[in-house]
């Protein structure tokens, strides 16, 4: 007889098997081929921070390998998580399921709210500039070249057939045509309330003190020392 709980002991116990050296390729492997079965019970352990990381950072490529439009919006769903390196894993999944599986639809909503929580964390890091007189370590510098990729990659999660790449170069040109085109294309492709969060990140012409009041305005509050 066909036994639900049993299953589900078998899967979750395949799935804690990602966290082994010796077994992670096999059982990555299996939950593949297994497919839709195990979506369900791999979006459990995403959603939950108590599930062990050493299990949770394999799961964006399995749902990555299965692929199906249930795995994408396992993706989705999970695209604001608390740690930035696991976010990086679960957009990058999303964005390389997104460039195979060309008539995915997502839900945008989704999407568009980790875009603006990216963008927030994006603006403290300016506010964490501005409290320190304008000195930007190597640590912070990197984990603010992660956000902006973070961004960017949603930003090509809402808008798949755009050149984006493009827009960003451009927009970050000192060209001034280039710049002024980019502007232009990015204005008419983003809502106002994207759009005023997300050029004066991306801006060439955006001083560093811009930013740092910005911050203080979108995130409404500022820094104290």
């Amino acid at each position: 007889s066909h036994n639900p709980v049993a299953a589900r002991m078998i899967i979750d116990g395949i799935i804690e098997d990602l966290a082994n050296p010796g077994l992670n390729s096999d059982a990555a492997r299996t939950l593949a081929n297994l497919g839709d079965i195990v979506v369900d019970p791999l979006r459990d352990y995403l959603t939950d921070p108590g599930k062990p990381v050493a299990v949770r950072q394999y799961i964006p490529d399995v749902l990555f390998r299965i692929g199906s439009p249930a795995a994408a919006s396992a993706l989705a769903d999970n695209l604001v998580q608390a740690d930035p390196d696991f976010r990086s894993r679960v957009i990058s999944a999303l964005n390389k399921l997104c460039e195979l599986q060309r008539n995915l639809t997502l839900d945008k909503q989704a999407i568009e709210s980790a875009m603006i929580a990216e963008m927030m964390g994006h603006y403290r890091s300016y506010q964490i500039i501005g409290v320190s007189k304008g000195k930007v370590d190597g640590k912070l510098q990197q984990s603010m070249t992660a956000e902006l990729e973070r961004i960017f990659r949603l930003m090509k999660l809402l808008f798949p057939s755009l050149d984006l790449q493009n827009a960003f170069l451009g927009i970050q040109s000192s060209d001034p045509v280039r710049h002024a085109n980019a502007l232009e294309f990015l204005d008419n492709t983003l809502k106002p309330h994207l759009r005023s969060r997300l050029v004066p990140l991306i801006d060439s012409e955006v001083t560093l003190e811009e930013r740092i009041r910005l911050a203080d305005r979108f995130l409404g509050f500022s820094v104290q020392v």
